[in-house]
Protein backbone atom coordinates (compact mmCIF):
# COMPACT_ATOMS: atom_id res chain seq x y z
CA UNK A 1 0.00 0.00 0.00
CA UNK A 2 1.48 3.31 -1.15
CA UNK A 3 -0.08 6.90 0.11
CA UNK A 4 0.24 10.30 -1.00
CA UNK A 5 0.73 13.53 1.48
CA UNK A 6 -0.83 16.40 0.69
CA UNK A 7 -0.61 19.35 3.10
CA UNK A 8 -3.04 22.71 2.29
CA UNK A 9 -2.96 25.80 3.70
CA UNK A 10 -1.20 29.40 2.38
CA UNK A 11 1.05 29.43 5.61
CA UNK A 12 2.72 26.37 4.65
CA UNK A 13 3.88 27.40 1.40
CA UNK A 14 4.85 31.22 2.39
CA UNK A 15 7.08 29.38 5.28
CA UNK A 16 5.09 30.83 8.06
CA UNK A 17 4.30 27.47 9.50
CA UNK A 18 6.41 24.88 9.13
CA UNK A 19 4.51 21.34 7.95
CA UNK A 20 5.35 19.02 11.00
CA UNK A 21 2.40 16.97 10.16
CA UNK A 22 3.56 15.49 6.98
CA UNK A 23 6.36 13.77 8.76
CA UNK A 24 4.34 12.21 11.77
CA UNK A 25 1.84 10.96 9.60
CA UNK A 26 4.74 9.43 7.12
CA UNK A 27 6.45 7.57 10.56
CA UNK A 28 2.69 6.55 11.72
CA UNK A 29 2.40 5.03 7.76
CA UNK A 30 5.40 3.03 8.09
CA UNK A 31 4.91 1.63 11.49
CA UNK A 32 1.87 -0.41 9.74
CA UNK A 33 3.63 -1.12 6.41
CA UNK A 34 2.26 2.08 4.18
CA UNK A 35 4.73 3.09 2.18
CA UNK A 36 4.57 6.83 1.50
CA UNK A 37 6.08 7.97 -1.99
CA UNK A 38 4.96 10.97 -2.37
CA UNK A 39 4.44 14.44 -0.49
CA UNK A 40 3.12 17.74 -1.81
CA UNK A 41 1.92 21.22 -0.41
CA UNK A 42 -1.05 23.42 -2.25
CA UNK A 43 -1.68 26.70 -0.94
CA UNK A 44 -6.31 27.90 -0.27
CA UNK A 45 -6.62 27.84 -3.76
CA UNK A 46 -9.66 24.96 -5.11
CA UNK A 47 -8.31 24.35 -8.37
CA UNK A 48 -4.82 22.97 -6.98
CA UNK A 49 -6.79 21.24 -4.21
CA UNK A 50 -8.80 19.34 -6.56
CA UNK A 51 -6.15 18.90 -8.83
CA UNK A 52 -4.00 16.91 -6.55
CA UNK A 53 -6.70 15.27 -4.86
CA UNK A 54 -7.36 13.88 -7.92
CA UNK A 55 -3.84 12.82 -8.88
CA UNK A 56 -3.35 11.56 -5.63
CA UNK A 57 -6.60 9.07 -6.05
CA UNK A 58 -5.47 7.92 -9.61
CA UNK A 59 -1.70 7.11 -8.39
CA UNK A 60 -1.62 5.74 -5.09
CA UNK A 61 -3.76 3.72 -2.43
CA UNK A 62 -3.91 6.17 0.40
CA UNK A 63 -4.25 9.58 0.16
CA UNK A 64 -4.10 11.89 3.35
CA UNK A 65 -4.70 15.82 3.21
CA UNK A 66 -4.57 17.92 6.74
CA UNK A 67 -5.80 21.21 6.74
CA UNK A 68 -8.36 23.52 5.46
CA UNK A 69 -11.24 21.98 7.74
CA UNK A 70 -12.06 24.94 9.67
CA UNK A 71 -15.08 27.02 9.90
CA UNK A 72 -13.68 30.31 7.92
CA UNK A 73 -13.55 31.54 4.64
CA UNK A 74 -10.05 30.21 3.69
CA UNK A 75 -11.13 26.92 4.89
CA UNK A 76 -12.11 25.10 1.44
CA UNK A 77 -11.46 21.85 1.45
CA UNK A 78 -14.28 20.23 2.68
CA UNK A 79 -16.21 21.59 -0.88
CA UNK A 80 -13.17 20.39 -2.79
CA UNK A 81 -13.72 17.01 -1.54
CA UNK A 82 -17.96 17.27 -2.27
CA UNK A 83 -16.98 18.17 -6.23
CA UNK A 84 -14.19 15.14 -6.23
CA UNK A 85 -16.86 12.44 -4.70
CA UNK A 86 -19.72 14.02 -6.44
CA UNK A 87 -21.44 14.79 -3.13
CA UNK A 88 -22.65 17.39 -1.27
CA UNK A 89 -22.67 19.17 2.38
CA UNK A 90 -25.16 17.98 4.95
CA UNK A 91 -25.37 18.52 8.89
CA UNK A 92 -24.57 15.85 10.87
CA UNK A 93 -27.10 15.19 13.95
CA UNK A 94 -24.04 13.55 15.92
CA UNK A 95 -21.85 16.16 14.79
CA UNK A 96 -23.95 19.00 15.33
CA UNK A 97 -24.54 17.21 19.08
CA UNK A 98 -21.22 16.75 19.79
CA UNK A 99 -20.69 20.72 18.92
CA UNK A 100 -23.14 22.11 21.46
CA UNK A 101 -21.67 19.76 24.17
CA UNK A 102 -17.85 20.97 23.44
CA UNK A 103 -19.15 24.80 22.82
CA UNK A 104 -21.46 24.61 26.61
CA UNK A 105 -18.42 23.16 28.16
CA UNK A 106 -16.35 26.51 27.11
CA UNK A 107 -19.09 28.56 28.51
CA UNK A 108 -19.61 30.51 25.22
CA UNK A 109 -22.67 30.65 22.72
CA UNK A 110 -22.32 28.92 19.38
CA UNK A 111 -21.99 31.50 16.67
CA UNK A 112 -24.02 29.99 12.96
CA UNK A 113 -20.50 30.24 11.57
CA UNK A 114 -19.22 27.58 14.17
CA UNK A 115 -22.37 25.50 13.55
CA UNK A 116 -21.11 24.80 9.99
CA UNK A 117 -18.50 22.76 11.49
CA UNK A 118 -21.56 20.03 11.70
CA UNK A 119 -22.44 20.58 7.80
CA UNK A 120 -20.08 17.29 6.08
CA UNK A 121 -19.75 15.34 2.95
CA UNK A 122 -22.50 13.03 2.50
CA UNK A 123 -21.45 9.65 2.48
CA UNK A 124 -18.28 10.26 4.24
CA UNK A 125 -17.36 8.42 7.08
CA UNK A 126 -16.72 10.70 9.98
CA UNK A 127 -13.49 10.52 12.14
CA UNK A 128 -13.92 12.15 15.80
CA UNK A 129 -11.66 14.55 16.65
CA UNK A 130 -11.18 14.02 20.67
CA UNK A 131 -8.99 17.81 20.76
CA UNK A 132 -11.20 20.10 18.72
CA UNK A 133 -13.93 20.35 15.75
CA UNK A 134 -13.41 19.36 13.02
CA UNK A 135 -13.82 15.29 12.18
CA UNK A 136 -11.72 13.28 9.46
CA UNK A 137 -13.89 13.16 6.80
CA UNK A 138 -12.80 9.72 5.02
CA UNK A 139 -14.10 7.54 1.92
CA UNK A 140 -12.96 4.08 0.80
CA UNK A 141 -13.85 3.65 -2.33
CA UNK A 142 -13.12 0.88 -5.08
CA UNK A 143 -9.11 -0.13 -3.20
CA UNK A 144 -8.27 3.62 -2.38
CA UNK A 145 -8.78 5.75 0.77
CA UNK A 146 -9.04 8.98 1.31
CA UNK A 147 -8.68 10.89 4.15
CA UNK A 148 -8.86 14.73 5.34
CA UNK A 149 -7.78 15.71 8.57
CA UNK A 150 -7.24 18.97 10.53
CA UNK A 151 -4.22 20.95 10.29
CA UNK A 152 -3.61 21.79 13.71
CA UNK A 153 -0.69 19.16 15.00
CA UNK A 154 -2.32 18.30 17.95
CA UNK A 155 -5.74 17.48 16.22
CA UNK A 156 -4.06 15.17 13.15
CA UNK A 157 -2.40 13.44 15.44
CA UNK A 158 -4.65 12.49 17.81
CA UNK A 159 -6.83 11.46 14.35
CA UNK A 160 -4.23 9.90 13.45
CA UNK A 161 -3.50 7.43 16.11
CA UNK A 162 -7.03 6.77 17.50
CA UNK A 163 -8.94 6.52 14.50
CA UNK A 164 -7.28 6.40 11.30
CA UNK A 165 -4.04 4.18 12.17
CA UNK A 166 -6.72 1.93 13.51
CA UNK A 167 -9.22 2.05 10.63
CA UNK A 168 -5.83 0.97 8.15
CA UNK A 169 -4.99 -2.04 10.81
CA UNK A 170 -7.88 -3.35 10.62
CA UNK A 171 -7.82 -3.06 6.41
CA UNK A 172 -4.38 -4.27 6.65
CA UNK A 173 -1.75 -2.72 4.18
CA UNK A 174 -0.38 -6.45 3.53
CA UNK A 175 3.27 -5.55 3.76
CA UNK A 176 6.07 -5.53 6.42
CA UNK A 177 8.30 -2.24 6.35
CA UNK A 178 11.13 -2.69 9.29
CA UNK A 179 14.28 -0.14 9.86
CA UNK A 180 17.61 -0.78 11.66
CA UNK A 181 20.01 2.18 12.59
CA UNK A 182 24.15 2.61 12.83
CA UNK A 183 24.67 5.91 14.04
CA UNK A 184 28.24 6.17 14.01
CA UNK A 185 30.56 9.63 15.33
CA UNK A 186 34.10 11.00 13.88
CA UNK A 187 33.51 9.92 10.56
CA UNK A 188 32.40 11.76 7.19
CA UNK A 189 29.35 10.18 5.08
CA UNK A 190 32.02 9.95 2.45
CA UNK A 191 34.30 8.13 4.10
CA UNK A 192 31.81 5.87 5.91
CA UNK A 193 30.62 5.32 2.31
CA UNK A 194 34.24 4.45 0.91
CA UNK A 195 35.07 2.01 3.89
CA UNK A 196 32.04 0.11 2.70
CA UNK A 197 32.46 0.00 -0.62
CA UNK A 198 36.31 -0.96 -0.01
CA UNK A 199 35.05 -3.93 2.09
CA UNK A 200 32.90 -5.39 -0.75
CA UNK A 201 29.73 -4.54 1.09
CA UNK A 202 26.70 -4.17 -1.13
CA UNK A 203 23.18 -3.95 0.15
CA UNK A 204 21.47 -7.00 -0.34
CA UNK A 205 17.41 -6.74 -0.09
CA UNK A 206 17.54 -3.85 1.71
CA UNK A 207 17.79 -0.20 1.54
CA UNK A 208 20.13 2.11 2.84
CA UNK A 209 20.19 5.53 3.35
CA UNK A 210 22.56 7.70 5.18
CA UNK A 211 21.64 10.17 7.10
CA UNK A 212 24.66 12.96 8.00
CA UNK A 213 23.99 15.48 11.35
CA UNK A 214 26.30 17.36 13.29
CA UNK A 215 25.90 14.72 16.10
CA UNK A 216 27.41 11.99 13.81
CA UNK A 217 26.04 9.68 10.44
CA UNK A 218 23.79 7.61 11.08
CA UNK A 219 22.92 4.87 8.66
CA UNK A 220 19.23 3.86 8.02
CA UNK A 221 18.84 0.30 6.78
CA UNK A 222 14.90 -0.56 5.44
CA UNK A 223 13.88 -3.83 4.81
CA UNK A 224 9.97 -4.84 3.34
CA UNK A 225 8.22 -7.64 2.25
CA UNK A 226 4.98 -9.75 2.80
CA UNK A 227 6.90 -12.02 5.15
CA UNK A 228 7.78 -10.56 8.29
CA UNK A 229 10.25 -13.07 9.65
CA UNK A 230 12.08 -13.23 6.25
CA UNK A 231 12.16 -9.65 6.46
CA UNK A 232 14.30 -9.47 9.71
CA UNK A 233 16.37 -12.28 8.72
CA UNK A 234 17.78 -10.14 5.71
CA UNK A 235 17.85 -6.74 7.56
CA UNK A 236 20.52 -8.47 10.44
CA UNK A 237 22.59 -9.87 7.93
CA UNK A 238 22.90 -6.68 6.19
CA UNK A 239 22.64 -4.69 9.75
CA UNK A 240 25.44 -7.36 11.18
CA UNK A 241 27.86 -6.87 7.87
CA UNK A 242 27.83 -2.78 8.15
CA UNK A 243 28.33 -3.35 11.67
CA UNK A 244 31.59 -5.32 11.34
CA UNK A 245 33.20 -2.96 8.50
CA UNK A 246 32.64 0.25 10.87
CA UNK A 247 32.42 -0.75 14.33
CA UNK A 248 34.88 1.22 15.75
CA UNK A 249 32.50 4.51 14.81
CA UNK A 250 29.66 3.44 15.95
CA UNK A 251 28.23 4.78 19.30
CA UNK A 252 24.93 3.14 19.30
CA UNK A 253 22.43 0.57 17.26
CA UNK A 254 19.28 1.78 18.77
CA UNK A 255 17.19 4.43 18.30
CA UNK A 256 19.16 7.08 20.64
CA UNK A 257 21.28 10.71 20.31
CA UNK A 258 24.73 10.86 20.70
CA UNK A 259 23.44 13.16 23.66
CA UNK A 260 20.65 10.30 24.88
CA UNK A 261 23.69 7.69 25.03
CA UNK A 262 25.95 10.10 26.90
CA UNK A 263 23.83 11.05 30.00
CA UNK A 264 22.66 7.40 29.79
CA UNK A 265 26.27 6.44 30.50
CA UNK A 266 26.37 8.86 32.80
CA UNK A 267 23.26 7.42 34.74
CA UNK A 268 24.65 4.16 34.61
CA UNK A 269 28.43 4.92 35.55
CA UNK A 270 26.77 7.16 38.60
CA UNK A 271 29.23 9.67 37.92
CA UNK A 272 29.24 13.18 38.08
CA UNK A 273 29.81 15.83 35.94
CA UNK A 274 30.70 20.12 35.56
CA UNK A 275 31.22 22.08 32.52
CA UNK A 276 33.68 25.08 31.76
CA UNK A 277 32.70 26.90 28.60
CA UNK A 278 34.26 29.67 26.25
CA UNK A 279 33.74 29.34 22.79
CA UNK A 280 30.50 27.05 22.87
CA UNK A 281 28.92 30.16 25.38
CA UNK A 282 26.97 26.92 27.93
CA UNK A 283 25.69 25.22 24.75
CA UNK A 284 27.41 21.88 26.42
CA UNK A 285 25.68 22.86 29.77
CA UNK A 286 22.24 23.26 27.91
CA UNK A 287 22.13 20.23 26.08
CA UNK A 288 23.10 17.49 29.32
CA UNK A 289 20.56 19.70 31.62
CA UNK A 290 18.01 19.18 28.51
CA UNK A 291 17.81 15.99 29.52
CA UNK A 292 14.74 15.14 32.20
CA UNK A 293 16.93 13.83 34.71
CA UNK A 294 20.58 15.35 34.63
CA UNK A 295 21.08 16.90 38.45
CA UNK A 296 21.93 12.80 38.74
CA UNK A 297 24.78 13.58 36.95
CA UNK A 298 25.60 17.31 36.28
CA UNK A 299 26.46 19.85 39.25
CA UNK A 300 27.34 23.12 37.51
CA UNK A 301 28.90 24.65 34.84
CA UNK A 302 30.30 28.36 33.78
CA UNK A 303 31.04 30.48 30.67
CA UNK A 304 34.26 31.73 31.50
CA UNK A 305 34.76 34.23 28.17
CA UNK A 306 37.60 36.15 29.65
CA UNK A 307 40.88 35.53 30.54
CA UNK A 308 40.00 37.18 33.82
CA UNK A 309 37.14 34.56 34.47
CA UNK A 310 39.11 31.38 33.37
CA UNK A 311 41.95 32.68 36.11
CA UNK A 312 39.62 34.26 38.41
CA UNK A 313 36.56 31.02 38.19
CA UNK A 314 39.02 27.83 37.19
CA UNK A 315 42.39 28.80 38.24
CA UNK A 316 44.37 28.72 34.61
CA UNK A 317 47.69 30.36 35.16
CA UNK A 318 48.42 34.05 34.25
CA UNK A 319 51.66 32.66 32.39
CA UNK A 320 49.77 29.73 30.62
CA UNK A 321 47.52 32.82 29.01
CA UNK A 322 50.38 35.06 28.30
CA UNK A 323 52.65 32.28 26.93
CA UNK A 324 49.99 30.20 24.47
CA UNK A 325 46.99 32.22 24.49
CA UNK A 326 43.31 31.42 25.69
CA UNK A 327 42.47 29.25 22.58
CA UNK A 328 45.66 26.63 23.51
CA UNK A 329 45.74 23.02 23.87
CA UNK A 330 47.63 24.44 27.32
CA UNK A 331 44.79 26.63 28.45
CA UNK A 332 41.80 24.41 27.67
CA UNK A 333 43.43 21.54 29.77
CA UNK A 334 44.10 23.61 32.81
CA UNK A 335 40.46 24.84 32.36
CA UNK A 336 39.02 21.37 32.48
CA UNK A 337 41.13 20.05 35.05
CA UNK A 338 40.35 23.65 37.27
CA UNK A 339 36.90 23.52 37.03
CA UNK A 340 36.70 19.17 38.00
CA UNK A 341 38.86 20.28 41.14
CA UNK A 342 36.82 23.50 42.10
CA UNK A 343 33.32 21.57 41.56
CA UNK A 344 34.66 18.47 42.79
CA UNK A 345 33.23 16.07 40.29
CA UNK A 346 34.03 12.82 38.65
CA UNK A 347 34.60 14.62 35.20
CA UNK A 348 34.80 17.83 33.84
CA UNK A 349 34.37 19.40 29.82
CA UNK A 350 35.82 22.03 28.86
CA UNK A 351 36.04 24.04 25.52
CA UNK A 352 37.86 26.97 23.96
CA UNK A 353 37.96 28.35 20.50
CA UNK A 354 37.14 30.93 17.65
CA UNK A 355 33.80 30.48 16.63
CA UNK A 356 33.66 33.31 14.23
CA UNK A 357 32.98 34.82 12.16
CA UNK A 358 35.42 37.43 13.04
CA UNK A 359 38.72 36.86 15.68
CA UNK A 360 40.48 34.34 13.64
CA UNK A 361 44.30 35.23 12.60
CA UNK A 362 46.87 32.96 10.13
CA UNK A 363 48.28 30.95 13.12
CA UNK A 364 44.68 30.52 14.44
CA UNK A 365 41.79 30.49 12.44
CA UNK A 366 38.10 30.62 12.38
CA UNK A 367 37.30 27.04 13.66
CA UNK A 368 40.05 26.20 15.61
CA UNK A 369 38.59 24.33 18.74
CA UNK A 370 40.16 22.92 21.63
CA UNK A 371 38.20 20.42 23.41
CA UNK A 372 38.93 18.51 27.27
CA UNK A 373 37.46 15.66 29.66
CA UNK A 374 39.01 15.63 32.47
CA UNK A 375 38.88 13.22 35.28
CA UNK A 376 41.18 11.51 37.89
CA UNK A 377 44.56 10.86 35.90
CA UNK A 378 44.42 14.73 34.35
CA UNK A 379 42.67 15.81 30.85
CA UNK A 380 42.67 14.90 27.48
CA UNK A 381 42.65 17.54 24.99
CA UNK A 382 41.46 17.39 20.99
CA UNK A 383 42.39 19.61 18.85
CA UNK A 384 39.79 20.53 16.03
CA UNK A 385 39.16 22.37 12.82
CA UNK A 386 35.60 22.89 12.07
CA UNK A 387 34.30 24.68 8.89
CA UNK A 388 30.76 26.63 9.02
CA UNK A 389 29.32 29.52 10.60
CA UNK A 390 29.26 30.35 14.17
CA UNK A 391 26.22 27.89 15.02
CA UNK A 392 27.82 25.12 13.28
CA UNK A 393 31.39 25.57 14.85
CA UNK A 394 29.45 25.52 18.10
CA UNK A 395 27.32 22.74 17.63
CA UNK A 396 29.91 20.54 16.17
CA UNK A 397 32.67 21.33 19.02
CA UNK A 398 30.09 20.41 21.49
CA UNK A 399 28.84 17.02 19.84
CA UNK A 400 32.68 16.65 19.75
CA UNK A 401 33.68 16.73 23.58
CA UNK A 402 30.19 14.84 24.63
CA UNK A 403 31.97 11.52 22.27
CA UNK A 404 35.33 11.95 24.09
CA UNK A 405 33.28 11.84 27.04
CA UNK A 406 31.76 8.79 26.07
CA UNK A 407 34.61 7.09 24.89
CA UNK A 408 36.10 8.08 28.28
CA UNK A 409 32.71 6.48 30.28
CA UNK A 410 33.17 2.98 28.28
CA UNK A 411 36.54 2.68 29.67
CA UNK A 412 35.21 2.61 32.75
Amino acid sequence: MNAIIITIGDEILSGATVDTNAAYIAKDLLAIGVDVTKRCSVGDNTEDIEREINAGLAAFDLVITTGGLGPTEDDITKGVICRVFETQLIEYGEVLAALKVRYQQLGISMSEMARGMAKQPEGATLLANPLGTAPGILFDREGTVFCAMAGVPSEMRALMDQALIPYLEKRGSHRVILFRNISTFGIPESKLATMLKESGYTPDGVRMAFLPSYAGVTLRLRGDGLDRSEVEKTLEKNFEEICEVVKKHIFSTEEESLLDKVTTLLKEKKVTLSTAESCTGGLIAKMLTDIAGSSDYFVQGAVTYSNEAKMARLGVKSETLQKYGAVSEQTCREMAEGMRRTSETDFALASTGIAGPGGGTAEKPVGLVYLAVADHNGATVKRCSFSGDRYVIRTRSAYTVLNLLRLKLLEM
